[in-house]
């Protein structure tokens, strides 16, 4: 049985109890939209509970599906099977009624599931006691799940944080292949009470229902039974029309998507793509239902992207992405910024529209939702260039991809004329693209920000912005000061990851850096390998005879100018500056290209592209000006470190094989031509005189 624990349904339900909230029954369905806002009361209202046939004939049935099975609900404590025969049996009940309606949208079908397992994303299987799904299926899979239904015995009641926990992992189940705007759950515990789960991005909604009917025989029936049977109903006329998909209904990848089908949006003004175009999204590397994103849990920014094609006469490749994020903290406006400012290397926007959301942040901020088509822009760099069983590039053109990745984040952070500047925050090996003819690409600037320069420290409402892993030592440990040159650390740690991925020799001893187990893990590992006296390269298993010299260069250069002084290593004050931005000097980057190009083994196809604009560039702005931000003092917590692995997870990365320690080694020298800096100072008198003047 793969089926979760009790300790880790406890352990999710507690991670989330600041998302729980308590809600009258008609405030939680308000969250569901404009079709939901007071329609449960309209239905009341429309069909008086005394007189309608419809309520009477469901709690007949029902009771006398209870009297054949010889259920007992009212006597002594009640097992969890005579709850789930009797659930059942009322779902069956108010499905049968519901059908001799005609209805011109699908049909909602109870599916008895507390026997079946699941098969989830990540191969392990897990069920709910029972589900409602909207239309016919072939096979209960989680995506079209449209209610999950949990159910516990007298020993438990619906506060537990065991069901609780259960409802939770549904939701996130639920949601892990198709983008929700919704989701709900029903659990059935102690007394027969049942709770209604209401969850809208950031918040779960808990409404108390009314206890199941007691199975007596008689011709008489509770207010509280007849209101519980005409919820059932209800629910049977709403979520016919709307099962909280981003497109109303489920859909099974590959599928087509028309633009315009997707709820509740209002679109940009300057899409090239009419909203009538129909994308078929197709799964994420080939897997049944793939999905890339974040998209794991319940709480902060959600993701889900898919690889897809639409035609314009010809078919064309290009990305599908929706996510919810919070008011003001838009992807689609830093993208649009990036573009709008000539910054390299960037995805055209094909369509872009903004989506309504109801759910509320944990300090009041309010959901929107985001949808985008981009071009297509081939894969990952890891698998362009370093994987061994992909396609690989020379060192050549190795070193001229990351040189115009550098030229991307740099032209994206120096301030304009209207003093604004953008930082993409989330530099990591699942961003940094390769298209076919080698061009290089930063994608997914979802965590990206569009800065003014000496503007007041404002909170974005995440709880961890970036990937833990490629996370600036100074962001790390929580340093709230951030900059351009936090993105260029995060860009040295991927190159690193890259390299060891393809030509290291893996071993325990560098696991912690590249696999995240805890916070404090990562942090302290990153901090002993960085501030280790012994060369930070060979004890990584890179050795010289195994790793191509101009890449050891390149590492090594980035190292030089990042991290050598060790002051960025020392300042863990949240208040501290970053030395590096004062003293920050572009024409180091393009030194540091210039010695691993000199290195090289250049062939006569590989021009350079790359370096040779960002030479131009860095002559053309010899004054450029980085700024930084203030971020919020926040800790990030171990669920959301979790989620951040997820935003990677299409790279590839795996978890490296334990081997003993390499143990010490002897420093490799600095490559000839990079002065190497005295401790504590990050500029040579050069620079420090041309800045001074």
């Amino acid at each position: 049985m793969d089926q979760f624990t009790k300790d880790e349904y406890a352990k999710l339900s507690e991670s989330y109890k600041d998302t729980c909230k308590s809600s009258k029954l008609s405030d939680a369905l308000a969250m569901l939209g404009d079709g939901w806002n007071g329609a449960w009361d309209e239905f009341c209202y429309n069909k008086t509970l005394a007189d309608t046939g419809d309520v009477v004939a469901v709690l007949k049935k029902y009771r006398q599906k209870c009297t054949d099975m010889k259920l007992r609900l009212g006597s002594g404590s009640v097992l969890e099977q005579v709850y789930q025969d009797a659930f059942g049996a009322l779902a069956k009940a108010v499905q049968t009624r519901a059908e001799l309606t005609p209805s011109t949208t699908p049909r909602l079908c109870w599916h008895d599931t507390h026997n079946r397992l699941i098969r989830r994303g990540d191969g392990r299987k897990r069920k709910p006691d029972g589900c409602f799904i909207v239309g016919s299926i072939g096979s209960v899979q989680w995506h079209n799940i449209s209610v999950a239904v949990e159910i516990k015995g007298d020993s438990m009641d619906g506060e537990h944080h065991v069901i609780r926990g259960q409802i939770l992992q549904d939701f996130i189940d639920m949601a892990e292949i198709m983008p929700r705007r919704f989701m709900l759950g029903l659990t059935l515990s102690r007394g027969g009470e049942i709770h209604l789960y209401v969850c809208v991005p950031g918040r779960i909604y808990i409404a108390p229902l009314y206890s199941l009917p007691s199975e007596h025989d008689s011709d008489t029936y509770s207010t509280s039974d007849k209101c519980l049977v005409a919820f059932f109903l209800f629910l049977h006329q709403q979520l016919g029309k709307d099962s909280g998909y981003l497109a109303r209904h489920s859909i099974s990848l590959p599928c087509g998507l028309r633009l315009d089908s997707i709820v509740d949006t209002s679109r940009g003004s300057d899409n090239t793509l009419p909203s009538s175009t129909v994308v078929s999204l197709n799964s994420a590397d080939g897997v049944a239902g793939g999905v890339f994103g974040r998209h794991r849990h319940l709480k902060g920014q959600r993701t889900w992207s898919y690889p897809a094609t639409y035609s314009d006469g010809t078919m064309q490749n290009a990305f599908f992405k929706f996510q919810w994020g919070y008011d003001g903290d838009y992807e689609i406006d830093v993208h649009q910024f990036v573009l709008a400012k000539g910054v390299p290397n960037v995805p055209k926007l094909l369509y872009t529209a903004n989506v309504e959301g109801k759910g509320v942040g944990p300090k009041g901020q309010q959901f929107k939702g985001e949808a985008l088509v981009m071009e297509d822009v081939g894969g990952n760099i890891v698998w362009h260039a370093f994987d061994k069983d992909g396609l690989n590039m020379g060192d050549a053109r190795i070193i001229d991809v990351f040189a115009g990745y550098v030229y991307t984040l740099l032209a994206a952070a120096v301030i304009d004329s209207q003093n604004k500047y953008a930082l993409h925050r989330d530099v990591s090996m699942g961003n940094l693209m390769v298209s076919d003819n080698g061009s290089p690409y930063v994608i997914d600037w979802g965590c990206g920000r569009v800065c003014t320069h000496g503007e007041e420290p404002r909170s974005s409402g995440k709880q961890m912005i970036g990937t833990a892993i490629y996370m600036g030592i100074r962001i790390l440990t929580n340093c709230k000061k951030r900059s351009v040159v936090d993105d260029l650390e995060s860009l040295f740690l991927v190159f690193c990851h890259c390299l060891w991925r393809r030509y290291g020799k893996r071993n325990a001893h560098y696991e912690d850096i590249w696999s995240v187990k805890s916070l404090s893990n990562v942090s302290n590992a990153r901090i002993a390998w960085l501030v280790s006296e012994k060369n930070f390269f060979d004890r990584m298993g890179l050795y010289e005879n195994d790793t191509p010299k101009a890449l050891r260069a390149l590492a090594i250069g980035m190292y030089t100018v990042l991290l050598q002084s060790k002051s960025p290593i020392h300042s863990f004050n949240a208040d501290d500056d970053d030395p590096r931005v004062d003293a920050f000097d572009a024409q180091e980057w393009l030194q540091v290209f210039n010695i691993a190009r000199g290195y090289a083994s250049i062939n006569a196809d590989v021009h350079m592209r790359c370096l040779h604009k960002l030479r131009k560039y860095v002559k053309r702005k010899s004054a450029h000006r980085i700024s930084f931000i203030v971020e919020p003092a926040i800790q990030p917590s171990e669920d959301s470190l979790e989620d951040g692995l997820h935003a990677s997870s299409n790279s590839g990365s795996e978890r490296p094989s334990d081997e003993s320690n390499i143990g010490d080694l002897p420093e490799s020298p600095t490559p000839s031509g990079f002065k190497k800096r005295a401790p504590g100072s990050l500029l040579g008198p050069a620079s420090r005189k041309k800045r001074q003047r």
